[in-house]
């Protein structure tokens, strides 16, 4: 019992202290928030003026280790065209690493982390760029003992109905010298709100995701039945710039750019998606509403009229100057489009 330990043992020992030097399991998308990388990351705060997209200069520095000791110091650069990392190592050599996807980006965050277990530092920064119909996300790990970094990208549309983000990355995403850099950006990309096909499927009930599902549900309906999903609160006041709005009793109607038309019900505190284009630049401009007909003037796909009380819609991608139809308006007992065709109401309350 007490003589030299078995080989079992001494297979047992190596193993456990192979496991503690392992990285740590990475896991992507939902499952993030259960096992968080972004918690790993040492940030910095940087000051509000760092962060804004006419900032031109350098950020705060921040120090990272190799082994364990301090290796140096790294802070970013922003000029017109570009973010630069900017390296400086303990002895005073200095290099500069510019980010691929840095043009027209603004700095959002800066930290460190220690990815490899073994007391080696990379430097993490994420920058965005944007507007009202879509922004990008740009995920960065320096590794500053190479000198390089490995870059992913996230692209969402605000008002598309292409509810997966895009995702770029650069060349180097198969050098096997990155292969824990690039381990770690797949593993938080869903702590950025990256999501799989699958992922968005499990969450019909996310207002995020209200024009995927409504493309999913009536895409494919020119005339016909519509299903409307209604979710709590007002969507409205989280999307982009306003290209048309009408107030009818206690309902709001807003059609937007690059995006759909949503209906706000206040006295129940909800929002649907009434329609969306095929093409998200064939966006809506023009509404009209008489009695439960709203009428849609599209940039190119013609005329759409939406039954709200029973749930339906009309397609007419003829109407209008080459399909666009910039202005309606009702006018005793006719449609009036783009100030001068005239078309009786009667003929889409025949259609319902």
């Amino acid at each position: 019992m007490h003589g030299k330990p078995r080989l079992w043992v001494w297979v047992l020992l190596v193993f456990a202290a192979w496991l503690s030097q392992r990285p740590p399991a990475v896991l992507a998308g939902d499952n993030a928030a259960t096992t968080s990388l972004k918690s790993r990351i040492r940030f910095m705060e940087l000051p509000a003026a760092a962060r804004s997209r006419n900032y031109v200069g350098r950020s705060p520095e921040v120090a990272f280790r190799s082994r364990g000791k301090p290796a140096g110091r790294v802070w970013v650069n922003r000029e017109r065209l570009g973010l630069y990392f900017v390296l400086t190592s303990q002895s005073g050599a200095q290099t500069t690493i510019t980010l691929d996807a840095g043009q027209g980006l603004s700095l959002e965050s800066l930290g460190v982390v220690e990815i490899d277990r073994q007391g080696n530092d990379d430097v993490f920064s994420t920058a965005r760029t944007g507007g009202t119909g879509a922004h990008s996300d740009s995920l960065n790990l320096l590794n500053p003992r190479l000198g390089k970094t490995a870059e992913m990208t996230l692209f969402f549309s605000h008002q598309a109905t292409e509810a997966v983000p895009g995702i770029s990355r650069s060349e180097n995403m198969s050098d096997p010298r990155l292969a824990l850099e690039w381990e770690f950006l797949e593993g938080i990309k869903g702590e950025y709100g990256y999501r799989t096909q699958e992922e968005v499927e499990q969450h019909p009930d996310d207002p995020r995701y209200a024009y995927y599902f409504w493309k999913k549900d009536n895409g494919q309906t020119t005339s016909g039945p519509l299903h409307l999903r209604w979710y709590t609160g007002n969507m409205a006041r989280q999307q982009g710039s306003e290209n048309a709005r009408l107030l009818e009793g206690n309902t709001e109607y807003v059609a937007y750019f690059k995006g759909g038309v949503m209906a706000f019900d206040r006295a129940r505190n909800r929002s649907c998606v009434l329609y969306h284009p095929d093409d998200m630049y064939a966006w809506p401009q023009a509404l009209a509403k008489h009695g439960p007909l709203l009428f849609i003037g599209t940039r190119g796909e013609g005329l759409v009229v939406v039954d709200v009380e029973r749930p339906s819609i009309q397609r007419h991608p003829n109407e209008g100057n080459r399909k666009d139809v910039t202005r309606l308006g009702i006018e005793g007992a006719d449609l009036v489009v783009n100030g001068m065709k005239r078309i009786p109401l009667a003929e889409f309350r025949n259609a319902r």
